[in-house]
C-alpha cells in the first residue's frame, strides 16, 4: 500500500533509508548528515510538496 508519510512512520521511515543507503548501496551515511529526513513534514510538505511511502 501507497500512502501519504505521516509522522507515526517517521521511525520506521528513517530505518527504511538507511538501510538502502548503508547496507544495500554501502555509503556509509549516518542519519544526522541528512537532516531532512528527521523532519520531513517541514522540508517536503509543509511547501506545498509531498512525501510517499
Amino acid at each position: 500500500m501507497i500512502t501519504v508519510y505521516d509522522d507515526k512512520y517517521k521511525e520506521d521511515v528513517i530505518k527504511l533509508i538507511l538501510h538502502v543507503q548503508n547496507v544495500e548501496y554501502e555509503l556509509g551515511i549516518r542519519v544526522e548528515e541528512q537532516p531532512d529526513i528527521l523532519d520531513i513534514q517541514s522540508n517536503y510538505i509543509n511547501d506545498g510538496g509531498n512525501f510517499w511511502i
